[in-house]
């Protein structure tokens, strides 16, 4: 599955793609769950789907990630430092990662789940460290909720705004470390909502100088 093949993979298994993909990347496998996003995105700016479908497509990818990113809650909850040590030994940094994970939660709470979202490693950490801190589950859900809304749109938001660079712009953006990443996709989101701001704004001074 490349960036590549997801437009016509989305457009004939969209809802399936969608739910699969995303709870299966927040579990842990290597799919490409926000190139799939930016696809959509891609495709709904470009008139291949229509509203209810792509409210349905964010309604899912927030269901995945509840999922996904719930199963690791609930791990961490039961088994608590077991589950962040597997998870911190397979990035090489078992002290340092949970370290890290622990300052994080205690600093920013449920709001850390949103940050950890865009930060790849610190994002696979904050849902069993929500649940191995004692984070609540209703809080939990209603953190992971906007984290993953926000998240889905965002991915949305720059495949809409790039379109067909979408494939270059993952190749670019797999070079690069976890807070650099992070870095860089807030940047191009506030770029990518400028340019959008600028070319309403455009398409609308021909309307405003015929009024005039």
């Amino acid at each position: 599955m490349t960036a590549a093949s997801l437009p016509a993979l989305l457009l004939q298994h969209g809802p399936l793609l969608v739910l699969g993909v995303t709870a299966a990347a927040r579990i842990g496998l290597p799919l490409p769950a926000a190139a799939l996003m930016m696809a959509t995105g891609a495709l709904a700016a470009s008139g291949h789907l229509s509203g209810p479908c792509l409210l349905m497509l964010v309604a899912l990818s927030v269901l995945a990630q509840l999922l996904g990113d719930g199963a690791w809650f609930w791990a961490g909850r039961r088994h608590g430092d077991r589950v962040l040590r597997l998870l911190c030994r397979r990035q090489s940094q078992d002290g340092e990662c949970r370290q890290r994970g622990a300052r994080t939660m205690r600093r920013w709470g449920a709001a850390s789940l949103l940050a950890a979202k865009f930060v790849p490693g610190v994002s696979a950490v904050a849902p069993p460290m929500a649940g191995a801190m004692g984070m609540s589950l209703r809080r939990f859900v209603v953190a992971e909720s906007i984290a993953a809304l926000v998240w889905t749109l965002v991915f949305m938001a720059l495949g809409a705004v790039f379109g067909k660079e979408v494939e270059r712009l993952m190749l670019w953006l797999s070079g690069l470390d976890g807070t650099t990443i992070g870095s860089a996709i807030a940047a191009l989101a506030v770029a990518g909502a400028l340019a959008w701001g600028w070319s309403r704004r455009r398409r609308a001074m021909p309307h405003n100088a015929m009024a005039q």
